[in-house]
């Protein structure tokens, strides 16, 4: 179903299968389009995207096999400028209350099937998920954990053996096949959710100091007791092993970019301040979000990214309608959900894909919360089907969960799913200082 998909309108949102297409419909030669494709590697990222091809302009063009004529002529095709962030008006109110608890809920209802890529596995090993349900001990997908223990991947053996992290964790790592979130009580959220956690009460202490978070950042990582996931992103490791094993500064110790960075699960600790347009405006909201990602991420296609949704979401947060906010996001992306009609299996397997790679997974988030607009119980629905589509669906939901709560509010999130968060006291507490210090 590639037929679908139409190329981004902006460059810099270019995977490099867009930069094949792009090649492919100028009939440029068939050795350049096979050099784009063999440049997507797992363990770097010399791959040909959008950002790339701006980075290297008419020699990038050049060194793909094309003549210079061909360069100069697809060079002075390719759109330069950068969309404008219009300025949307949105007040602090229930919604953008509802858009923080998204995050949380959605993460935790997505645990247990977290990184399931076979869905009869995921039907077998949880039946359909209708709730919040601990992980079971062993995931019949995970062998990641293991390889990459055994490769002191990111450096994960020296830093867990060297007692710098997932203090207590190691035994669940030397063995394939234990849940990502082994030892989960139902309604508890991921690294990931819990850092952005850790972001708004550094905000709420002081307002937002990159380098303070960055403090709070690390020492969370670090500090026993100070979350139960057992998991660890490669951002979060190639970060401590950059300041604590090589002597890095800690705002130099991002990871270098490579073939995962520009995935989602970097969306999920800065979403808390899209927020802050309400009072700064959103043009300066969206500089501080991607100088906040350039933190932890290096990656011009996932700040551009960013962008796409901060829109949307800015929009829903001003009165624009639900479906109408994702339908332009999407097509910003290069989709037209209007012209989809299909199955939640057929439309993340077969047309966007499950993994967490921002050009599979924030398509998803748009395709969903516009599918379910319009459901009685749009909220719990949508969220649901992300939990049982599985792949990358903790961050992608928080994603999701979080534009979902900024059209429905408060009064449109189950009770039940705000009670059944096994930190909800403490998340309460923290929305409601987070929202009164960014208002004043």
């Amino acid at each position: 179903m590639a037929h679908l998909k139409q190329l981004p309108g902006s460059v810099d949102l270019w995977s490099p299968d867009d930069v094949a297409s792009f090649l492919r419909l100028r009939h440029c030669p068939k050795a350049s389009i096979e050099k784009v494709k063999a440049s997507v590697r797992l363990h770097s990222f010399d791959e040909v995207d959008g950002p790339r091809v701006l980075r290297c302009g008419i020699a990038g063009l050049r060194d793909l096999g094309l003549t210079e004529p061909q360069a100069e002529a697809l060079w002075a095709e390719l759109k330069l400028e950068k969309p404008v962030v219009a300025e949307m008006r949105f007040e602090l109110d229930g919604r953008c209350e509802a858009f923080l608890w998204g995050i949380f809920i959605a993460d935790a209802l997505a645990a247990p099937a977290h990184w399931y890529y076979d869905p009869s596995a995921l039907a077998a090993d949880y039946g359909r998920i209708g709730g919040y349900v601990a992980p079971k001990a062993r995931h019949s997908a995970n062998r990641i954990m293991n390889n990459h223990w055994k490769a002191n991947k990111h450096d994960i053996c020296t830093l867990v053996e060297g007692g710098h992290m997932l203090h207590g964790k190691a035994a669940i790592w030397k063995e394939p096949y234990n849940h990502y979130h082994s030892g989960f009580q139902p309604g508890e959220n991921t690294l990931n959710a819990q850092v952005a956690r850790v972001l708004m009460r550094c905000v709420s202490a002081g307002g937002y100091d990159p380098g303070r978070f960055l403090l709070d950042y690390k020492t969370f990582l670090m500090t026993e007791g100070s979350h139960n996931d057992s998991y660890c992103e490669a951002f979060h490791r190639q970060l401590l092993a950059n300041h604590l094993l090589r002597g890095l500064p800690l705002d130099q110790s991002a990871g270098a970019e490579n073939h995962d960075t520009p995935s989602i699960g970097g969306f999920v600790a800065l979403l808390p301040l899209l927020l802050v347009a309400s009072a700064r405006g959103c043009e300066a909201a969206l500089a501080t979000a991607e100088r906040h990602l350039a933190l932890t991420h290096k990656s011009q296609r996932l700040a551009a990214n960013l962008a796409v949704y901060a829109r949307a979401l800015w929009s829903v947060l001003a009165g624009r309608d639900l479906r109408e906010a994702c339908a332009a996001g999407a097509r910003e992306l290069g989709w037209d959900l209007a012209a989809m009609e299909l199955s939640d299996h057929e439309a993340v397997y077969e047309v966007f894909g499950p993994a967490c790679y921002i050009g599979d997974s924030l398509p998803v988030v748009f395709y969903l919360a516009h599918k379910y607009a319009e459901s009685p119980a749009g909220f719990r629905d949508a969220l649901l089907a992300n939990t049982n589509a599985g792949g990358e669906n903790c961050h992608r939901g928080a994603a999701l969960g979080a534009l979902l709560g900024a059209a429905y509010g408060m009064a449109g999130i189950p009770q039940d799913l705000l009670d059944g968060l096994d930190a909800r006291e403490a998340i309460r507490k923290e929305v409601k200082e987070f929202l009164q210090r960014i208002s004043g």
